[in-house]
């Protein structure tokens, strides 16, 4: 699925709000160690600037 389109981006939008929940809850709820807390909010925040790459045409999409 090409993600530089419309609903690429309509769908980009949902995963941010998706990721800023699931960061909210692994801080707020869970509470594990701070090393684990810091490196999981990394790893998503690269999910979503690759994502947000492909949505906005920054990185060619694979043949």
């Amino acid at each position: 699925m090409k993600m530089n389109t419309r609903l690429g981006r309509i769908m980009y939008g949902i995963s941010l709000v998706v990721s800023v929940g699931i960061i909210a809850v692994v801080w707020l709820v869970i509470q594990p160690g701070v090393v684990f807390s810091v490196l999981f909010t990394l790893f998503v925040l690269a999910i979503d600037v690759y994502n947000g790459r492909k949505a906005f045409g920054a990185a060619p999409d694979p043949r």
